[in-house]
């Protein structure tokens, strides 16, 4: 086995653990709200922007995977290491712990369904700031491809504030 399949073979191996690990992490919260049949204590902010945070990181790591345009602008700007190194455990991670927190949602947005006897929370104006302004940000960037030249799609899936 040469040096460089060995480690890959190790990358993997840590990648899978890693999603297996991780991933189990988002349990103890499910198992929770459903013994004691309520969200008393999980805070409606956390798991919005949780779910921001994850859908956003699913998102990433699928135009990484998938869009041979994003692919081949990555490898355009990174022609000495031109394939990314998004793995699918990654993508994997993302989108199921994405899915979880749809499913803790759904415990604040229809209690009634799983049973829950739950006091209503309220999303507060901060957490609707960041999501809406999250959600703003990435609008303009997907805009600005479309009208200029000077930005292409990777740069979309690449933005943050101090681009």
């Amino acid at each position: 086995m040469s040096s460089d399949t060995w480690t890959q073979s190790i990358s993997q191996i840590l990648g899978w653990a890693y999603f297996v690990l991780w991933s189990l992490s988002f349990y103890p919260q499910v198992l929770h709200n459903h013994r004691r049949h309520s969200t008393d204590g999980f805070s409606i902010d956390f798991a919005l922007l949780n779910l921001l945070g994850l859908t956003a990181y699913t998102i990433f790591n699928a135009c990484f995977l998938f869009p041979p345009v994003v692919r081949s602008q990555y490898a355009q700007r990174h022609p000495q290491s031109p394939e990314p190194t998004v793995q699918w455990n990654d993508f994997v991670y993302a989108l199921h712990g994405a899915l979880i927190c749809c499913y803790l949602g759904s415990h604040f947005l229809s209690p009634r369904f799983w049973n829950f006897e739950s006091k209503p929370q309220r999303v507060s104006n901060l957490t609707l700031v960041v999501v809406l302004g999250c959600m703003g940000v990435v609008s303009l960037a997907i805009l600005w491809v479309l009208v200029s030249a000077s930005w292409e799609w990777i740069d979309v899936v690449r933005v943050h504030p101090g681009r």
